[in-house]
């Protein structure tokens, strides 16, 4: 089982082409994606170092406009586990997600919030 905060790579069906991304887990079973470049499509979005991330091949951006959702996981590769300061940071950007319901915003916060406290 993926556990909040922890960033693995999926293969993800629901993008064009069709490919393994890296995911940041932010709620049971639903993920954040990451890409390598900030476009506009994915906005809001949180800059992550290659240097505080170091599975990263560049500086890459958290998405935080889309949740892909699953249920079930058959090839993922941990990777690692989201800092602190970075869900702190996702917490902070969210209420600016205008595609995302307030009650899904409240949802991540609360489990972020939640793996913060440990």
């Amino acid at each position: 089982m993926i556990e909040v905060m922890e960033i693995v790579a999926i293969q993800n069906e629901e993008i064009y082409p069709p490919k393994e991304k890296y995911h940041v887990c932010v709620y049971q079973n639903w993920f954040f994606l990451i890409n390598s470049y900030a476009r506009k499509i994915y906005r809001p979005h949180l800059k992550i170092r290659q240097t505080d991330y170091r599975f990263l091949r560049q500086d890459s951006y958290i998405s935080c406009s889309r949740i892909f959702e699953y249920a079930t996981i058959d090839n993922d590769r941990k990777l690692g586990v989201l800092s602190k300061s970075t869900a702190q940071e996702i917490i902070a950007i969210l209420d600016s997600a205008r595609t995302l319901t307030p009650e899904q915003i409240d949802s991540i916060k609360e489990s972020l919030k939640s793996q913060i406290r440990h």
